[in-house]
């Protein structure tokens, strides 16, 4: 079972407002506790890492999100949401693809690595 990470289908809709980025109402720039409320299993906690992006990290291992299980992972500076990723098992591509599309509208473009 491959994991496929959202982050590169997300870049294909570049053009939308950071706003309109979220996962289950968590926005880019929401602070940490929009974070606890929506995702009360998230375990967050300084990254172990020196990083110029983020200075913590929160994750849920369990979430759901276009009807499917996911893995998210929120990343935080200044107690605000900076960039997050999911990841979902990557047989239901083309499911969690025609849930963004349905949600974002059809993408300029679309690129996929064949594995």
């Amino acid at each position: 079972m491959r994991k496929s990470d959202l982050g590169a289908l997300l870049l294909l809709f570049v053009a939308l407002p950071a706003a309109a980025y979220d996962i289950n109402g968590v926005t880019l720039g929401a602070p940490e506790d929009r974070i606890k409320k929506q995702f009360p299993s998230a375990h967050c906690k300084a990254l172990e890492w020196t990083s110029m992006a983020a200075d913590r990290r929160c994750d849920d291992g369990r979430a759901q999100f276009g009807g499917l299980e996911v893995r998210v992972t929120f990343y935080l500076k200044k107690d605000a949401v900076e960039a997050f990723d999911i990841r979902f098992d990557g047989r239901e591509a083309e499911r969690f693809a025609g849930f963004l599309k349905k949600r974002y509208g059809a993408p300029r473009s679309e690129l996929r690595d064949k594995i």
